[in-house]
């Protein structure tokens, strides 16, 4: 998610405050968006010191709303490391159980508008209005995680992406919300208040 993109369109979502660098208080949500490579993305997180204030947020029942690389990050471990790294996998935030895998197809990164179905719905807001809406995907990598931590899937190429996780507090949006045109920030809306 580009940065730009990202601050527009939580500007227009009820009562998310946009804020820059080091949060020195408290908030009742985080968005953690994303785009780009999932090492150089937790090297900044720690880096930054980030990477301890989401965890200590999630912890004293903060909600996290991580979207595509940010929903990626929310996981134990991804195979998607630098070129010519010494490493076969890298350790995300570790919020959730699961691991980031690079997608089978020959096509990609994953680009285009995709279906999602709603599987269950375990927020406190209604989204089986959004089953069989179509959301815009970039991406090369996916979740492997629990089914029970599977709110909503897409298929791309025959494969099953996980589009929509959540345990307790902590929600994983795969696609971009912001780039979805009217559904896509209706949904961002509606899970910033639930």
């Amino acid at each position: 998610m580009n940065l730009y993109r990202a601050l527009s369109s939580c500007s227009n979502v009820d009562g998310v405050e946009i804020i820059q660098g080091y949060p020195n208080t408290t908030y009742e949500t985080l968005i953690l968006p994303g785009v780009g490579h999932f090492q150089d993305a937790i090297e900044k997180l720690h880096e930054t010191k980030l990477d301890e204030y989401i965890k200590n947020h999630v912890a004293n029942g903060g909600k996290l709303i991580g979207i595509c690389l940010g929903m990626q990050l929310l996981f134990e471990k991804s195979e998607e490391v630098k070129s010519g790294s010494t490493f076969t996998q890298i350790d995300g935030l570790g919020i959730l159980k699961g691991r980031v895998v690079k997608l089978k197809s020959k096509t990609l990164p994953h680009i285009g508008w995709n279906n999602i179905s709603i599987e269950k719905n375990n927020l406190k807001c209604e989204l089986s209005k959004y089953d069989n809406r179509y959301f815009y995907f970039v991406h090369s990598y996916k979740v492997l995680c629990d089914e029970e931590l599977i709110v909503a899937k897409t298929e791309y190429d025959g494969e099953i992406i996980p589009a929509i996780v959540r345990y307790r507090n902590v929600i994983g949006i795969q696609f971009h919300p912001e780039k979805s045109h009217k559904d896509g920030l209706a949904l961002l809306n509606e899970v910033v208040r639930c």
